[in-house]
């Protein structure tokens, strides 16, 4: 499980850093009606061991920040990089989208191109480094306004999924706790609901 060590610790972090969003992102989503599960869905990034020192001290900046203060999605955009270990590349993207609502903003404001460009951006990404947190992946794309975007995505996305072990894996493993392992089941179920956006 690979993946596990790093999402494990993140997770329960990020749960709870996501209370700290603003009023107008919690607002946005819930005028809309969005379904928000991504909000609530652990970071699915790679591992992070054999990241660079100025890697490192981007994660560290990363993870400070979602702590200490309110910055918005821009400042976590400045953070990336698309040559960056792709543990970090997975988790600033999901932070972009998921906990900096990138996602909600862009299913609340469909014409705004800079949401569009940024949910392109990350989701290029996020599948190039083949990430696993379909959930997140699935509500990106669907308020992308692409249509044949969409469904070459999700197409690529499913492609590595049939290779991917990491819910067998977690459902093996007798210690895992049960709130960990439903959470691992929700994000899983949305391969589902890729398999339909990619026919």
């Amino acid at each position: 499980m690979k993946k596990s060590i790093f999402t494990l610790i993140i997770a329960t972090f990020i749960l709870s850093c996501s209370k700290n969003e603003t009023n107008t992102l919690a607002n946005a989503t819930q005028r809309s009606g969005i379904n928000t599960d991504y909000k609530k869905m652990a970071p699915y990034a790679e591992g992070t061991d054999e990241l660079t020192g100025i890697e490192l001290e981007t994660l560290q900046v990363v993870d400070d920040s979602l702590i200490n203060t309110q910055a918005g999605w821009q400042f976590y955009d400045s953070k990336f990089s698309g040559t960056a270990h792709p543990g970090l590349q997975q988790y600033i993207g999901y932070v972009v989208l998921s906990q900096k609502d990138i996602i909600g903003l862009a299913a609340s404001h469909p014409a705004d191109t800079t949401y569009q460009a940024l949910l392109v951006k990350y989701v290029n990404a996020l599948a190039e480094t083949k990430y696993i947190g379909y959930c997140t992946l699935y509500h990106a794309l669907k308020y992308t306004n692409d249509p044949l975007y969409r469904k070459t995505k999700a197409v690529e996305i499913l492609e590595y999924a049939e290779d991917d072990s990491f819910q067998d894996d977690a459902n093996s493993n007798a210690g895992a706790p049960e709130d960990i392992l439903t959470g691992v089941n929700k994000n899983y179920a949305y391969i589902d609901s890729l398999t339909v956006m990619a026919h």
